[in-house]
């Protein structure tokens, strides 16, 4: 289970009933920002508890919202709740848990399901989409649910439905998938029903012509400069000055946040050197890139405008920008369902290819990166790495690392070819360079919808030396820092991890190909693969050097709970071969808690009782009177 606390406005007051009148200002007032685990929340609601799933800052209303990490759909129009949960499960969108209203009855079900998404988001913009797309998509939602400021009321009904507290939703994969621009009444309906008077000024300061009507400038003049890679006409209109070799900046960028990709390596304060940016890594030049003021860039209002794109004849203004929890700017059109940063957008804009509209930008706004021949021998090494595992060569000479690491070999080689963007000089340890990363980042790089899996992944390398944890002991003050900073936004346990990676080749992997044998013939299965398992197989040691932040947690040892499980399993076990002298695996490996716990104890308990795994042949089945089909795996003594 996920053991990080959620953040959200909560008052923790059990209603009877329904607030009314006074009672509903005493408890807008009462709300405070809250830590709390979610099945802690789901408890404290069916008793009458209230709350807000966003976090609001200095006031109770809509423009007070910060930040959302939970998202809450009323139900009250008579749809069942078992037909709603059907619906959101066929869709791949998996509440944490339902409750049952105080207005619900029998005979008209009223009920809320709660979400919960797998970051803490603080776009407004990524916020309003991902509530609209829910509602959209699941439909027979109340309407008044959307707005940034809802209270929800708890219930009376005592029992949480449909509790599955571990279930995390993507913000970015269901508006992906789902997105619909009719969505946009949601958002539209919640914004004040005034008419917004759309300013935006030329260079000089002077009015651009507006058509009220479709809101569509008369003559886009960034736009045309854009089309054609005019870098000086577009220097000119942003007023940047060259004087005397140096890029005098007259209008402002939105600076490079310190982003949720955990895997920097350095600064994010760029260095100006005879009027150009430098930077001291390829992640930070995009990084830079990516956050540069659009509005500006395209010579477009603030709020909604016409689309600009050359494939969408807009006369309905359904285009705007906004700025993703990454920091990165990017271009949206609901009408045409379209979205571009800003490379892309250059790109569609001057029909180039992506190489020409990167160096377009660079010579606007001076930018200039250009690797050391340390950074480039480390990205050379790291590639060659990663190419390294799909040769014959790797294949002939390390056979167990080959076998062991078969279906998980691309997780490995997109974590390499990742980092290869983050070398830099300010981010090395004895001459290799460093990297820090948090689960949820490396799994959008290793396209993993499962953290386990990657969890898994992570630890099967770790243990054999082909991507090592670095002790924090050793990581330099501001670095770790950073990584803090990351850990605590988001809510992690631990503070993000530290890697380091070897060159691939014989005198690296030597030693490795004799911990897979080791790993190989002690029964591994991936599914089992976690420090548990590390702990009962290997002992404290080893599970300090894989898991270098839990050394407190791996000096107790494993859990009273686990261990009597484990033990369990272990009598079944035995009691299944003082009567037949075997026992299937597969009627010790049943799905459930049994099953992922043999995973994790099977050498354990192989070990302690004298035991072996075996594949039945046919003499082994005839031997123990085995009707099954196939040669399936069966536990036996080890009587050698």
């Amino acid at each position: 289970m996920f053991d990080y606390k959620i953040q959200c406005m909560y008052f923790n007051h059990r209603f009877k009933e329904k607030p009314q009148g006074k009672e509903c200002g005493w408890l807008q007032k009462s709300l405070i920002q809250t830590s709390i685990s979610i099945e802690d929340l789901a408890n404290a609601l069916v008793h009458g508890v209230s709350f807000k799933p966003a976090v609001l800052t200095g006031g109770n209303k809509s423009e007070n919202w910060t930040q959302q990490q939970l998202f809450g759909l009323d139900f009250d129009n008579g749809t069942s709740i078992e037909e709603a949960y059907n619906k959101v499960m066929s869709l791949g969108i998996t509440p944490c848990f339902v409750y049952t209203t105080f207005s619900h009855k029998e005979e008209h079900h009223k009920f809320r399901m709660v979400f919960c998404n797998d970051i803490v988001i603080t776009n407004e913009y990524t916020r309003d989409t991902l509530q609209a797309t829910l509602m959209g998509v699941i439909g027979g939602i109340d309407e008044v649910c959307f707005n940034r400021d809802r209270l929800f009321f708890g219930g009376k009904g005592h029992v949480v439905l449909y509790p599955n507290y571990d279930a995390r939703i993507n913000a970015e994969a269901i508006i992906e998938k789902y997105w619909n621009a009719d969505y946009t009444r949601y958002i539209s309906n919640s914004m004040p029903k005034k008419k917004q008077k759309i300013v935006c000024k030329d260079r000089k300061g002077n009015d651009v012509k507006i058509n009220e009507k479709n809101n569509v400038m008369n003559e886009n003049l960034n736009v045309k400069a854009i089309s054609t890679l005019d870098v000086t006409l577009l220097q000119e209109l942003l007023g940047l000055v060259e004087v005397k070799g140096e890029l005098i900046k007259k209008t402002s960028f939105i600076s490079s946040p310190f982003t949720q990709d955990a895997d920097t390596t350095a600064n994010t304060t760029d260095e100006i050197k005879d009027g150009t940016y430098h930077f001291s890594s390829e992640a930070e030049v995009y990084e830079y890139i990516n956050s540069i003021d659009l509005h500006e860039y395209l010579g477009v209002p603030s709020g909604k405008f016409c689309c600009i794109l050359p494939t969408h004849e807009d006369t309905d203004p359904s285009a705007h920008i906004y700025i993703t929890d990454d920091g990165t700017q990017l271009y949206k059109c609901f009408g045409c369902n379209q979205a571009r940063t800003i490379i892309s957008i250059t790109e569609q804009l001057a029909r180039c290819k992506r190489h020409e509209a990167i160096n377009f930008i660079k010579k606007v706004y001076h930018i200039d990166y250009k690797p050391s021949e340390w950074v480039e021998h480390q990205r050379q090494l790291m590639v060659d790495s990663a190419l390294y595992l799909d040769s014959q060569e790797f294949k002939e000479t390390f056979p167990q690392i080959n076998k062991l690491i078969r279906i998980r070999k691309t997780d490995i080689q997109k974590i390499l070819l990742h980092m290869t963007k983050y070398i830099s000089e300010d981010m090395q340890l004895d001459g290799k360079p460093l990297f820090f990363a948090s689960l949820p980042n490396l799994m959008k790089v290793c396209e993993r919808n499962s953290k386990p899996i990657l969890s898994q992944s992570i630890t099967l390398f770790a243990l054999l030396n082909m991507l090592n944890k670095v002790e924090l002991n050793c990581i330099p003050k501001e670095k770790l820092k950073r990584a803090k900073q990351i850990s605590a936004k988001y809510g992690f346990k631990k503070i993000v991890n530290f890697y380091q990676v070897e060159e691939y080749g014989f005198t690296s992997l030597e030693d490795s190909e004799k911990i897979a044998n080791t790993l190989l013939n002690n029964n591994i299965t991936l599914k089992g693969l976690s420090r548990e398992y590390v702990l009962r197989t290997f002992g404290v040691d080893l599970a300090n050097k894989v898991f270098p932040q839990y050394k407190f947690e791996n000096q107790k040892g494993t859990s009273e709970k686990s261990d009597n499980l484990t033990n369990a399993i272990a009598l079944k076990v035995m009691n299944a071969i003082e009567r037949n002298g075997y026992i299937l695996e597969k009627d010790i490996n049943t799905n459930g808690n049994i099953g992922i716990q043999w995973k994790k104890s099977i050498q354990e308990i192989i070990d302690s009782y004298g035991l072996k795994k075996v594949k039945a042949n046919k003499q082994l089945k005839e031997q123990y009177h085995i009707e099954s089909g196939g040669y399936p795996n069966i536990i036996v003594k080890d009587t050698v």
